[in-house]
């Protein structure tokens, strides 16, 4: 059954490294509430760059709201191992998000 907001596992803050062209690359964050809003946080810089919203469906996956390089809603699955989150594309067609939200984020 969905519910409102995400699942605890999600809850706290993650981080990884990301290469990328049309962004800065390096070591990104994003803290995840409870509520389902989420904080992300450029390579070294403690200001959020931005904020969107996630919500947990059945399945293990995660509708991802919208960003301000990809006007269009998104949906991914996640799997939370240990300290260890990983996020796969199931259908995005913005590709700096399928750059930035996918591989495996590091709790902490």
């Amino acid at each position: 059954m969905a519910s409102d907001g995400v699942s605890p596992k999600l809850v706290g803050r993650w981080s990884r490294n990301v290469h990328a062209t049309t962004f800065p690359s390096g070591v990104w964050s994003m803290a995840i509430k409870r509520s389902g809003a989420v904080a992300f946080y450029q390579p070294m810089n403690s200001s959020v760059d931005f904020t969107t919203s996630f919500k947990t469906t059945d399945g293990g996956k995660v509708s991802v709201g919208t960003v301000p390089i990809c006007p269009t809603t998104a949906v991914y699955r996640w799997k939370v191992s240990a300290a260890r989150l990983t996020i796969t594309k199931v259908s995005d067609t913005c590709s700096d998000r399928v750059r930035l939200y996918s591989g495996v984020w590091k709790r902490g």
